[in-house]
């Protein structure tokens, strides 16, 4: 006897530049893709949901340098 198969729904973000001064079009993406798995799950699907940042950019260290923000290295 084999297992049903379910399906399954896997949505994910791109990693966001944070350089810049936050602005709407920063929130749009995550929020589209959080809408989008709750209505999968409320479907009873599951779901995975992954995002993140990229607290280790190259480009990140000029920007708070140039912001007066110190920099820490590990």
């Amino acid at each position: 006897m084999t297992a049903p198969q379910t399906s399954r729904f896997y949505v994910t973000t791109t990693i966001p530049n944070v350089n810049a001064r936050p602005h709407l079009g920063f929130a749009l993406e995550p929020v589209q893709a959080d809408v989008l798995a709750r209505q999968h799950r409320r479907r009873g699907e599951p779901v995975r949901f992954l995002s993140g940042t990229d607290d280790n950019s190259l480009k990140n260290v000029p920007a708070a340098e140039a912001e007066g923000i110190p920099v820490r290295w590990w």
